[in-house]
């Protein structure tokens, strides 16, 4: 029997939607893709999913080699996927596929990455690659074009909500994790953790107040990966607010572009061995620096950074 865990109902039925005419397909061909990319918002289920899918082509758990960075690291390295090559001979036992599964595969190096395609150009028989990745324009268009692409879409509202509700998180908390989840289902769960709460009350603190929770964000933000990628989906979506509530207003124009390039540059650099304090820095320096000069300057536009009107921290 398959140890893969089960999808929540109401996660499986969202995804079904999406999955299912690939399944009537695979099923009428007598086999899946070889090579299947799976993509979505970042805690949308992609991994859950690619798990399901495992257990859908009557993989067992023994037959799956999920491939993740090494101890200590953040990248998949050319070595991992050297290893891989070296089995290219066996197949699954008896009849079953055997399912290799890359999570996050904008992690791996260039020099992995062309590991894999070499591999790819003929993959061996009852082999199935699934990949997953938040940004499938982070991988190499070589890579992509021998992918087929699933996307999987964000969780509408009521659909979350009750996928929340069997998950535990209490009613109270629903609202505020439906905002935090912004369509995602492992974003939403976050809520239910402490240490995410106060610090997502402290990054809106920032936001009226930079000067005053600098520090506090930035220890927040560089103890774990989950609460950078908070930070930087939350200064993403305040530099937005800004933009849209100041449209006529070229130097926040200006701010927004500058601030969501910052953001997309730390995006690209998750797995890079860079110092994350100092990349921390410089995505807050600029919110500090503009509240600085709103203050100097009298005629500074209700809805500025710093103002302390920009918006409400988690209700």
């Amino acid at each position: 029997m398959s140890k893969f865990p089960a999808p929540q109902k109401s996660v499986l039925d969202h995804h079904l939607q999406t999955l299912q005419p690939y399944l009537d397909h695979w099923k009428k061909e007598g086999k899946p893709a070889p090579v299947l990319l799976l993509t979505g918002p970042r805690g949308v289920g992609k991994r859950t999913l690619a798990h399901y899918l495992a257990d859908w082509m009557g993989c067992k758990d023994y037959n799956l080699t999920e491939i993740l960075p090494e101890e200590g690291g953040e990248s998949l390295k050319i070595d991992q996927f050297r290893k891989l090559k070296e089995t290219q001979g066996f197949g699954g036992w008896g009849d079953q596929y055997r399912v290799f599964l890359i999570p996050n595969a904008e992690q791996m190096t260039p020099q992995a990455t062309n590991s894999l395609l070499k591999l790819l150009e003929e993959p061996p028989t009852g082999w199935v690659f699934i990949l997953t990745s938040g940004d499938s324009s982070l991988l190499l268009p070589t890579l992509l074009s021998r992918c087929q692409v699933i996307r999987l879409r964000p969780f509408p509202d009521a659909t979350l909500a009750t996928v929340l509700r069997e998950s535990g998180v209490p009613e109270v908390k629903i609202r505020q994790a439906l905002d935090l989840g912004a369509g995602s289902w492992k974003r939403a769960l976050l809520i239910q953790e402490e240490s995410v709460w106060d610090g997502l009350q402290s990054i809106q603190r920032f936001f009226k107040n930079p000067a005053a929770e600098l520090d506090s964000v930035l220890d927040w933000a560089s103890k774990e990966t989950d609460h950078y990628q908070l930070l930087l989906d939350e200064l993403e979506k305040r530099s937005a607010q800004l933009a849209r509530q100041n449209s006529e207003d070229p130097k926040l124009i200006q701010f927004w572009v500058e601030n969501s390039d910052r953001v997309a540059r730390s995006r690209q650099n998750l797995a890079a061995p860079l110092n994350r304090k100092l990349q921390i820095q410089d995505l807050l320096i600029p919110w500090l620096q503009e509240a600085e000069q709103e203050r100097s300057h009298p005629t500074v536009q209700k809805h500025c950074p710093g103002a302390g009107c920009v918006g409400e921290g988690p209700r």
